[in-house]
């Protein structure tokens, strides 16, 4: 079923510090759409690597939530950034909305709390204006990578620019949903940035692998990366 176009699915909005995404934003928009670049500043580099120019005007960042794929590239980011699913149904001729958590959405490999007769209809990010972002991502080919690993950092320094003020980390592709790195933010904020500090910061994380195959390699590569999103995204809000 083509919904692309349904109006009240498409545009997005940005008010009281939130950016509401309509499910029918496709990821080519955070390439090009300023707005969107500054308030949601890891899209624009998890949309690069996404896939190719045909299929960045066609697919939707909702539609790669709904897909719950272990490798999906939009998942990580949402979680790091707190997003919420807006979803909705008809029940006696009304639009039933409810909102959850995209962590809590995102149930397993092709699984998710979408209910028998529900759609989302938007996902909705509070905004990071300010923030730098970041994401790292591997795969097996060099076309149209799927995710062996994938890293989606945010970072905002103080107003000195010499201390993490806060940090949000996620990771996919590791085992079957998403995983945020609570505890590897919680080292890095309120400290002042040093690459000796990001570094052993990044040893932890790879503890997290679950994955069936490759889990050596994964925890190789997940150590790396987030070391790499961490002083990108510092690099992005200019620290």
């Amino acid at each position: 079923i083509d919904l692309s176009r349904v109006d009240e699915l498409s545009g997005y909005r940005i008010e009281d510090g939130k950016v509401r995404l309509g499910a029918n934003v496709v990821y080519q928009q955070f390439l090009t759409d300023a707005e969107l670049i500054r308030h949601l500043p890891c899209m624009p580099h998890c949309s690069i690597w996404f896939a190719d120019d045909q299929i960045l005007e066609q697919a939707t960042l909702a539609g790669n939530v709904v897909n719950a794929s272990p490798a999906a590239d939009g998942t990580p980011p949402l979680v790091a950034m707190d997003a919420e699913v807006e979803i909705a149904s008809l029940e006696n001729g009304n639009v039933v909305r409810r909102t959850m958590a995209v962590s809590d959405f995102v149930q397993g490999p092709g699984r998710t709390d979408l209910q028998p007769a529900e759609i989302v209809t938007a996902i909705t990010i509070p905004s990071f204006e300010g923030y730098g972002g970041s994401f790292q991502k591997v795969g097996q080919r060099r076309s149209l990578v799927i995710s062996a690993v994938c890293a989606a950092a945010l970072v905002k320094t103080d107003d000195t620019g010499e201390c993490f003020e806060d940090v949000r980390l996620a990771l996919g592709g590791i085992g079957p949903v998403p995983v945020r790195l609570h505890e590897t933010e919680a080292l890095l904020k309120g400290q002042k940035i040093n690459r000796q500090l990001i570094a052993d910061a990044s040893i932890a994380p790879a503890e997290y692998v679950a994955s069936r195959t490759r889990q050596e390699y994964r925890r190789a590569v997940v150590r790396g990366f987030v070391e790499a999103a961490i002083e990108d995204a510092l690099v992005a809000c200019g620290a």
